[in-house]
């Protein structure tokens, strides 16, 4: 049995193009930051100041859909943080100031994700969700971290930041964890501060 259908798998080099046309257009090299997955699935972490933002194409292991997983590892949670009141500013940044993505918790990792299916997905889709994962997170891990503690989760060796349910994702041998490139030319609006609430 075919690990795609044709529907699938033209959808999935479809989006493989878009991708890879977003990451060119925001300044990375889409050949340096292609990274592997265990089970080889596309992907790919790029860099945007502090924050590693991962892009994983994956099945949605229902049906014949492909989803868009574009995610980060803000935090990397120590035994310094106070947890309860880091999690209830979460909540309500969700709620406030995040639009299209939302922090969650990955083993001992905050991280924020937006995902989405690739069903009529188009280019312009694409470049908006690793544009706002990447403002975001690039702002929120400082911002985080100054008010609760723990440690940027971009600088810290052993990050799950881009992985999916059962998907671990690394950087191939001989290719740097992420290719660092130019900021966004339209970076669009910047983030709330975490000290102030809407």
């Amino acid at each position: 049995m075919a690990l795609f259908s044709n529907k699938q798998e033209s959808n999935l080099r479809s989006c493989i193009q878009m991708v890879e046309d977003v990451i060119k257009t925001l300044g990375h090299d889409p050949d340096e930051s292609r990274i592997e997955t265990h089970d080889d699935m596309p992907a790919w972490r790029v860099q945007k100041g502090s924050a590693f933002v991962t892009v994983i194409i994956h099945s949605d292991g229902k049906g014949d859909e492909n989803q868009l997983q574009v995610s980060a590892a803000v935090v990397r949670l120590d035994t310094s943080v106070d947890r309860p009141r880091l999690f209830q500013r979460l909540l309500e940044l969700n709620a406030s100031s995040i639009k299209g993505a939302a922090f969650g918790l990955r083993d001992s990792e905050v991280v924020l994700v937006s995902e989405r299916s690739t069903l009529d997905l188009d280019l312009s889709e694409v470049e908006d969700l690793v544009k706002k994962i990447e403002e975001y997170a690039d702002h929120y891990d400082d911002a985080l971290v100054a008010e609760f503690g723990g440690q940027i989760a971009g600088t810290t060796a052993g990050s799950t930041a881009g992985t999916t349910a059962g998907t671990t994702a690394t950087a191939p041998a001989g290719k740097p964890a992420a290719a660092v490139g130019k900021p966004p030319a339209n970076p669009g609006k910047a983030p709330a501060p975490v000290g102030k609430k809407s």
